[in-house]
């Protein structure tokens, strides 16, 4: 019984302790509702606070970025800029050399051009050199044809020159304006006309020609000239007459190429008149006279 007492006592000593743990408890597991529910509240609240928190976050990411955007952006108009600076100077050179290229092929063109006209122009000179040597060929053959090697024993018109004169046999060229006759040693004009002597000058010979008066109605003029090629006198230089022909009158021409000058004697009077002679002497030379309303013939003896 004694024992039963005593654990009832026990147990009610113990229940006694444990009163204010008891309550100690309850005071804790209130507070931990408390802050449960504080929790729970927070809880409940947080989406909102996070959506807040992160919208803040984010607010000042876009700003940063969007700083940095600007900048960014800067730089890229800058560099636009450059690159549009170096596309306008780059069009600029490539007009510059779209320009040159032009001049060039204009250059170019007129090169060809020009190489064109030197090759024309050497192929005229070439023909005009050829057909120049032609000439000369056949003056050559016709000097040598009308000049002949001075023989042995003199003919008396050679008694009657020096070694330096070229033995000639003039004869007149036939034409419309002047009647030619006794094969081409007599010469008359009804009018008045020019007729050409052949052969031509020699260039480097000193010749004699002589012809005789036999009729003069009119007058003589005496000169030099170039051939056409109908075997027309064509820019010739005439001589006025300085003495006055007669009939019968027999005429001496000393014509001295070397000294480039002609003098005129009349052997029945023994007048003489001499003239320089300015005609061009690059081509082949002829002698012209010019008869009006006269008749002259050619003389290898005088």
């Amino acid at each position: 019984m004694k024992d039963q007492i005593n654990k009832l006592i026990r147990i009610s000593i113990s229940k006694l302790s444990l009163i204010p743990l008891i309550s100690k408890l309850n005071d804790d597991l209130s507070n931990l509702k408390l802050e449960i529910n504080k929790i729970n509240q927070i809880k409940s609240n947080n989406p909102e606070n996070i959506k807040n928190v992160q919208s803040l976050g984010e607010k000042t990411k876009i700003k940063i970025i969007v700083q940095e955007n600007k900048e960014k952006d800067q730089e890229i108009n800058q560099y636009i800029n450059q690159i549009k600076q170096q596309q306008d100077q780059i069009q600029v050179q490539l007009e510059q050399i779209n320009q040159f290229k032009q001049e060039q092929e204009y250059l170019n063109q007129q090169i060809e051009k020009q190489k064109l006209q030197n090759q024309k122009l050497k192929q005229q000179i070439e023909q005009y050199q050829s057909q120049q040597s032609n000439q000369l060929q056949q003056f050559q053959q016709q000097q040598n044809q009308y000049y002949p090697q001075i023989q042995n024993q003199p003919t008396p018109f050679q008694q009657n020159i020096d070694s330096s004169y070229q033995k000639v046999s003039f004869q007149f060229i036939k034409n419309y304006q002047v009647n030619i006759k006794n094969d081409g040693k007599i010469a008359s004009a009804a009018g008045g006309g020019d007729v050409l002597c052949e052969p031509s000058i020699p260039l480097n010979q000193n010749v004699k020609f002589a012809f005789r008066v036999i009729k003069i109605d009119g007058q003589i003029n005496l000169g030099f000239g170039l051939k056409d090629q109908y075997g027309q006198p064509k820019n010739r230089q005439l001589y006025e007459q300085y003495f006055q022909f007669n009939k019968k009158d027999t005429v001496l021409l000393d014509i001295r190429m070397n000294e480039k000058k002609l003098i005129a004697q009349n052997l029945r009077s023994s007048q003489q008149g001499q003239f320089s002679i300015d005609t061009d002497t690059s081509q082949a030379l002829y002698l012209v006279v010019f008869l009006v309303h006269s008749c002259i013939e050619i003389v290898d003896d005088y």
